[in-house]
């Protein structure tokens, strides 16, 4: 969608950047190069450890949500704790220790 854009607006041009703007390609551009879905939760299978890892890292545990913003990621990894330890789908200690009790 972003390569076929039809969407010009020629009011967005500056002399720095001349010519016509396309919304959707532009704003596409934009998310698609930048850090924002850049992060992973990781699990360590057998203790069920999560933690926040950036993308552009060789993932060492197994890769559990995202890709994602890290504030996203947060947010998700601590509505997937289980600190009781029964659920084996779940995180059961997440890293670091006060991730989720900010």
């Amino acid at each position: 969608m972003a390569d076929t854009d039809p969407y010009v607006n020629s009011e967005l041009s500056t002399p720095a950047k001349p010519g016509p703007h396309y919304l959707v390609r532009d704003g596409a551009s934009f998310v698609l190069n930048s850090d924002a879905f850049s992060f992973y939760v990781t699990r360590t299978p057998g203790t069920r450890v999560c933690r926040i890892q950036p993308a552009s890292k060789a993932l060492v545990e197994e890769q559990f949500l995202g890709p994602q913003s890290k504030a996203m990621l947060k947010s998700l990894m601590c509505s997937h704790y289980d600190p009781t330890g029964q659920d084996p789908s779940l995180c059961w200690k997440v890293e670091p220790a006060d991730a989720c009790s900010q």
